[in-house]
């Protein structure tokens, strides 16, 4: 789960590129503690725009 509302502008033109990548390293063992990051989510569009955000 992200820790905040996730969001990018992105050109209509990159709009068909869009890529979304969870990165983590696993296995990941339970339990999960509240605010524990445990990977990140990369998202990408177009030419390299790439934005990561905490899970």
């Amino acid at each position: 789960v992200a820790g905040e509302p996730i969001s990018m502008i992105i050109s209509r033109a990159d709009a068909a590129s869009v890529s979304a990548k969870v990165i983590y390293e696993g296995p990941v063992e339970a339990p999960i503690e509240e605010g524990q990051q445990i990977g990140v989510l990369r998202i990408s569009a177009g030419q390299g725009d790439a934005r990561e955000f905490p899970l």
